[in-house]
C-alpha cells in the first residue's frame, strides 16, 4: 500500500469522525466514546463547533457516510488485485466498495436490518468510489498482487465490508 492511499484513507476517516460528531446521534458508539474521553461539557462544545465549522447541507447528511465509506475502502484496497484460478488476468478489488454499498441498500430495502434504503446512498457510494479512483489514478501502474482468494488481507477486507452497516448503529 502506498503512503498516498493511506493518507487518503486517514483523511476520509478523520472527516468521517468529525461528521459523526457534528451530525449523528449522541448515542452512537463513537460519539459516546468521545464524550467519555473529553467529558460531557467539552463534548457538547466540540459537537457544536464542528457543526458550525463543517456545514453539510441537510440533503447530503444521510448519504455522506456511504460516500465516505466507499472513498476510504477504495483508497485502501484500490491497488490490490487477485488472480482467480480460472481467470485470464488479475481482477482489481477497487470495484467492490460501491457494489457492496448498493447491496447493503438492498438489504435495508428488504427489511433485514435497520435503516432506510435510498437511491441517493447508492449514488453517493459510486461518487466516493469515483473520487478515490480519480484522486489516486496513476498511469501504467501495476497493483499489488494477492495470490489466491484465501489470503489474510482479503479476509480483513471482507470483514470490513460485512460490518459496514454497523457504522450508524455504533
Amino acid at each position: 500500500m502506498t503512503a498516498r492511499r493511506l493518507i487518503c484513507a486517514l483523511l476520509g476517516l478523520g472527516f468521517g469522525v468529525c461528521f459523526y460528531l457534528a451530525y449523528r446521534s449522541d448515542h452512537t458508539l463513537s460519539n459516546r466514546l468521545v464524550g467519555q474521553l473529553v467529558g460531557s461539557a467539552a463534548y457538547l462544545k466540540l459537537k457544536h463547533s464542528l457543526g458550525h465549522w463543517l456545514p453539510v447541507p441537510t440533503w447530503l447528511r444521510d448519504c455522506l457516510p456511504s460516500a465516505l465509506w466507499c472513498f476510504i475502502a477504495t483508497s485502501l484496497i484500490g491497488g490490490w488485485h487477485i488472480r482467480p484460478v480460472r481467470a485470464s488476468g488479475p481482477l482489481r478489488l477497487a470495484w467492490l466498495p460501491p457494489f457492496f454499498n448498493a447491496g447493503w441498500e438492498l438489504v435495508q430495502r428488504a427489511g433485514w436490518t435497520d435503516g432506510r434504503a435510498d437511491w441517493l446512498d447508492v449514488a453517493a457510494g459510486f461518487t466516493g468510489w469515483i473520487a478515490a479512483e480519480l484522486l489516486l489514478l496513476r498511469p501504467a501502474t501495476q497493483g499489488e498482487g494477492i495470490p489466491g482468494l484465501l489470503n489474510w488481507r482479503v479476509a480483513v477486507v471482507i470483514a470490513g465490508f460485512a460490518c459496514m452497516g454497523f457504522a450508524d448503529v455504533w
